[in-house]
């Protein structure tokens, strides 16, 4: 890496300025991170910041929002940009990088600033993240946290450039978008080849040395001195045989013979744990390395998520035997005992495995997150957790009464959302209680987000359009730490948006009678060891190490030993810690079976119309498999979330008349049924794309008329919407179809209680002159996410639907 390539990047938006860095891969050409200059007015580039160099003017030339990278065109040529090696890693091993910036964003002073260069090792990521680098930063790179600053920067292994820093999550690391996820771009590639006249052509970076690479290479030997080496060869010869006799682990039976096969270890945790486990999975992995005194890995951690807890309980109950879901895990880390309880003394089947729990791993009380301004209602006194705790059931009562909104996930979803639902209605009895309930669930949804858990419902209330200064969070002392950026700990939304601490953060009120997530170390057992236990064993004592404040690392900095002692900062203790008990888990699971039973019965009906674009444009590769099928898998998730006293239909378009068409076909009629997902979701499945027209504006026209007035509909339900999945229009349009005008005019005097969105699958966004950026102008509530945001679209509009049910 040549530091006077470096360059600094200034990125001025209407919000605001975003400062980031990039490098010169061409005498024109700056690669940076996507997210840094998108939407960006004006950007100002600095080549050489630390070299006193100065201030270009830049234009985005090629972007790429999948892997959320960029090319800076800069007006003033560079003439002595020398060629870029390009490369890159493959395997699992780690290895020694090197990038330049700066920890924090700073406003350009015209000042000299060196550069930071972080201490540490790099590793690709699989899994969920493919084309992702992982950049562990080493505990002496300085500032704890995320490093923000370094959006942007350029990765070297050696002397290629491997990767180019698009994210800044959790803990110290770093996430790098492989330069290879650029180079697939022909774009990509035409552009670097014209400014530098090479096309980039990356190697491969070769891996650590094998055993005996250290050795010197032979030398011709004198005659007289082949006698010599002929003896000592024999020697060799001899302790080679005896070294048979040693075991497997002797470090000089591993240089003769290589590394043993690790033992693969699998373990099954939630959304929520995911980064933060896997953190530290990888330490534990570093420390048995350490442990054997070899260059040999004895174990690797996978660490996987099958989407909320529930699905979870549910692929245990039945044993697991769908493989799709991944390897059976060996070791389960739900986020509360209140997961076991679900799952022990639920319904089981002969397949369910054995459940040994082995203790906490750490803890997190649960909180209600408030603006400051919401901290001056009394009922919300409890701010300090070494002091007097508030009342939930008071504390939600009053901030709403005040002015504010409340938001909560999903109950059925969400550990943490469930035992502070259960706790909410535990403070209801008598005649009244039905009522009392349906007032409650309509203070804590009323600010019309939702999410699977708590990380994201911060994300969607980062990103959302409520006012975060008006809204309160029930959620995890954790989640809003992350959200504030407070001691090392970071929110993780994805590499598309802000990683920049709010400017209001919330402040958590420590709540009374509300036990807090002791996430527990459970194994898993199948009837079978496959030789895992003993390394199970040490994990296990290795991560509960944590709850007993015994080990230090960065890994779980922010949450709570079980003793109530803050990991990673001096914040002080718990004056009460609380969770859901081992001893009494049988009356837990009923208590939280009847929450979620009367959850469903507060619910007002609502109907939903799913309409699915089934145009042959649909079959192109979309971010999961085709963009059908991520509008197949969007429109499960949304029919997951209705009861069995909401209606779902399906309709699909275009219908069949021909190269013209611009109607749909009826697939399947609104009806409430418990049934119902099993037959909607086999009528989603059916579809395929192959037809030529996409009438989307007649769809959405159509669609909304079905549903108006929507208390007209049979059930009188309280709300409806009509829900598009689509990837927009190939122009021209159908002939005689209906234009966004038409959709207007239908939209104008609709009933208040039918709501209309659309969700883009494909690659046109819901702003510009496209159809979909017309429609969205007309009034349709348009979606248009980014890969790490798919599984928040159907909470995010059911959340919407519900608020016009119970406002």
């Amino acid at each position: 890496m040549d530091e006077r390539l470096v360059a600094e990047v200034w990125a001025r938006t209407g919000r605001g300025q975003r400062t980031g860095f990039g490098y010169m891969v061409g005498p024109t050409l700056v690669l940076t991170a996507g997210h840094l200059v998108e939407g960006a007015r004006d950007i100002d580039v600095r080549v050489g910041p630390s070299h006193g160099a100065e201030h270009l003017t830049g234009t985005v030339c090629w972007s790429d929002s999948e892997s959320g990278t960029a090319l800076i065109r800069v007006e003033e040529v560079q003439h002595s940009v020398p060629a870029v090696a390009w490369g890159y890693v493959t395997g699992r091993w780690r290895r020694r990088y090197r990038t330049a910036g700066r920890p924090v964003p700073v406003v350009d002073s015209g000042e000299l600033l060196e550069l930071k260069s972080p201490r540490g090792t790099l590793r690709p990521l699989g899994g969920a993240h493919p084309g992702i680098l992982e950049l562990r930063r080493g505990r002496g790179s300085g500032r704890a946290g995320p490093w923000t600053g370094f959006l942007g920067a350029a990765v070297f292994v050696g002397d290629r450039l491997v990767g180019v820093v698009t994210g800044c999550p959790p803990g110290n690391r770093l996430h790098a978008c492989r330069v290879t996820r650029c180079i697939e771009d022909p774009e990509f590639v035409r552009l670097v080849e014209e400014d530098t006249g090479t096309a980039p052509d990356p190697a491969e970076v070769p891996g650590p040395p094998r055993a005996f690479r250290w050795l010197p290479a032979p030398r011709r030997l004198s005659t007289a001195r082949r006698g010599v080496v002929l003896g000592a060869a024999g020697l060799v010869v001899l302790l080679s045989l005896s070294l048979l006799l040693l075991p497997d682990s002797n470090p000089l039976q591993v240089a003769l013979k290589g590394c043993p096969p690790p033992t693969e270890l699998s373990v099954l945790t939630t959304p929520d744990q995911q980064e933060v486990v896997r953190s530290a999975a990888e330490d534990f992995s570093e420390d048995r390395a350490r442990e054997e005194m070899r260059n040999c890995i004895p174990v690797r951690v996978s660490v996987n998520v099958v989407g909320d807890p529930s699905r979870a309980r549910e692929l245990l109950r039945k044993g697991w035997n769908d493989l799709r879901e991944g390897p059976r895990p060996h070791i389960w880390l739900p986020d509360s005992t209140a997961d076991v309880a679900l799952l022990r003394h639920g319904r089981q089947g002969p397949e369910t495995p054995g459940l040994v729990q082995e203790g906490s791993t750490r803890s997190t009380p649960l909180v209600l997150g408030l603006p400051p301004s919401a901290t001056d209602v009394p009922a919300c006194a409890g701010t300090d957790p070494a002091g007097e705790p508030s009342s939930l059931d008071e504390c939600a009562r009053a901030v709403t009464e005040a002015g504010f909104l409340l938001a909560r996930p999903s109950p059925e979803v969400s550990a943490s959302a469930l035992l502070h639902t259960e706790a909410l209605y535990s403070a209801h009895r008598g005649p009244e209680r039905n009522g009392a309930i349906r007032m409650t669930e309509a203070r804590v949804t009323s600010a019309a987000l939702d999410a699977e858990g708590d990380l994201g419902l911060l994300c969607a209330l980062r990103s959302g359009n409520t006012g975060a200064s008006s809204v309160g969070v029930l959620s995890t002392e954790y989640a809003v730490r992350a959200y504030n950026g407070e001691d090392g700990t970071d929110l993780d939304c994805g590499s598309g948006s802000s990683s920049e601490p709010p400017e209001e953060p919330l402040v958590p009120v420590y709540l009374s009678g509300v036990p807090g997530l002791d996430h527990p170390f459970v194994r898993l057992d199948w009837g079978e060891d496959g030789g895992v236990s003993q390394e199970a064993d040490r994990f296990g004592e290795w991560m509960l190490d944590f709850a007993r404040g015994d080990r230090p690392s960065d890994a779980l900095d922010g949450y709570r030993t079980a003793t109530g002692e803050m990991i990673g900062s001096d914040s002080g203790p718990l004056r009460q810690e609380t969770s859901v008990q081992e001893s009494n888990l049988r009356q837990w699971r009923e208590k939280l079976e009847e929450t979620l039973a009367l959850q469903r019965d507060s619910r007002t009906p609502v109907e939903v119309l799913l309409v699915i674009d089934r145009s042959d444009s649909m079959a192109a590769p979309g971010t999961r498999g085709t963009r059908l099928e991520n509008a197949q898998e969007l429109a499960g998730d949304l029919v997951g979330l209705l009861g069995p006293q909401d209606r779902a239909g399906l309709w699909a378009f275009p219908d069949r008349s021909g190269e013209n068409a611009t109607g749909q076909e009826h697939v399947l009629d609104p009806v409430a049924d418990p049934q119902r997902s099993e037959a909607l979701a086999d009528a989603v499945g059916s579809l395929s794309a192959e037809y030529a027209s996409t009438p989307l504006a007649d769809a959405l026209r159509d669609g909304a008329g079905e549903l108006d007035p929507c208390t007209s509909r049979p059930e009188s339900p309280e709300a409806c919407a009509v829900v598009v999945f689509t990837d927009g229009v190939a122009l021209p349009e159908p002939r005689g179809g209906a234009s966004s005008n038409d959709v207007a005019e239908r939209l104008n005097g609709l009933d208040e209680r039918v709501r209309v969105y659309v969700v883009s699958v494909g690659s046109e966004g819901c702003g510009g002159d496209g159809l979909l950026g017309r429609l969205a102008s007309a009034g349709v509530r348009c979606h248009h996410p980014r890969p790490d945001e798919l599984d928040r679209v159907a909470h995010v509009i059911m959340a919407g639907v519900r608020a016009v049910s119970e406002h």
